[in-house]
């Protein structure tokens, strides 16, 4: 598969945004009968794609999906895009080159669909985000989180969610990345308020915010409040997901070295 460089993969997704826009379908009946056809043809192509996803052929299963999106002018369409965000999921670790690609073509397929101020574009730009992180390209990881962020404020009408949360994890990762612990600190803070507020403070999401926190405090030189939160965590987990939860033991293994 060809792979083209970070550096020329946006403004190419920019170039494609509106290919995509889906009409409803025509009212006049030989001009709906054609629209229906390649309707078929599309469905079709997609179900190709997503038996080869699942065979692990995923050059073909990228290209099948990209050969489907051709006949979804009208009507609705399959969520094409969450299935290229599985495609980069698949290649995240090892090559996030490769995931960064398939998270982009994921987000223009959104950003056609249903503009910039939607929840999908928002967690797009988180999946962008991630790869970015993969590739140790902090500071635009932190661009797409923040875009991430501000979208989710604006799209989101209650006070607190679970996705603000999120979004403040995200930037103090990579934040703590860059070695920056205040701004780390300050974000896992965030963090932490809104899910103890979402989800209350018996919850695997307050666990873990407390767990970042206290090493991102350990990493700012203030081990003890560090050690109180990572103790916090540590209870949080074993009274959420039990002592024997992978966290929960990889939490203990840490705190062991820290003593």
């Amino acid at each position: 598969m060809k792979i083209l460089r970070a550096s020329l993969l946006f403004p190419i997704f920019l170039a494609c945004l509106g290919v995509w826009a889906v009409k409803p379908f025509p009212k006049d009946p030989v001009e709906r009968a054609k629209a229906l056809e390649r309707y078929k043809k599309g469905l079709a192509l997609y179900a190709k794609g997503q038996k080869l996803h699942r065979e692990s052929k995923y050059d073909e299963a990228n290209a099948t999906y990209e050969q489907s999106m051709v006949f979804f002018q009208d009507g609705p369409k399959p969520d094409v895009a969450n299935s290229f965000n599985s495609l980069g999921n698949a290649y995240l670790t090892e090559k996030p080159k490769i995931a960064l690609w398939y998270y982009g073509r994921a987000l223009a397929i959104r950003q056609a669909d249903h503009g910039q101020n939607h929840e999908t574009v928002a967690s797009s730009y988180n999946k962008v985000g991630m790869a970015c992180m993969r590739m140790e390209e902090y500071d635009r990881a932190l661009a797409y989180f923040e875009g991430a962020l501000r979208i989710f404020k604006r799209v989101i009408a209650k006070k607190d969610s679970g996705h603000f949360g999120a979004g403040h994890s995200h930037l103090a990762t990579a934040y703590a990345a860059k070695k920056d612990f205040p701004k780390a600190v300050h974000h896992y803070e965030a963090a932490l308020e809104i899910f103890v507020r979402v989800f209350s403070e018996k919850h695997p999401n307050v666990a873990r915010a407390q767990r970042d926190l206290g090493f991102a405090l350990i990493e700012s030189g203030n081990k003890a409040r560090g050690m109180e939160l990572l103790q916090q965590a540590k209870a949080t987990f074993t009274a959420t997901e039990g002592a024997g939860y992978i966290e929960t033991k990889e939490l203990v293994e840490k705190m062991d070295k820290l003593k």
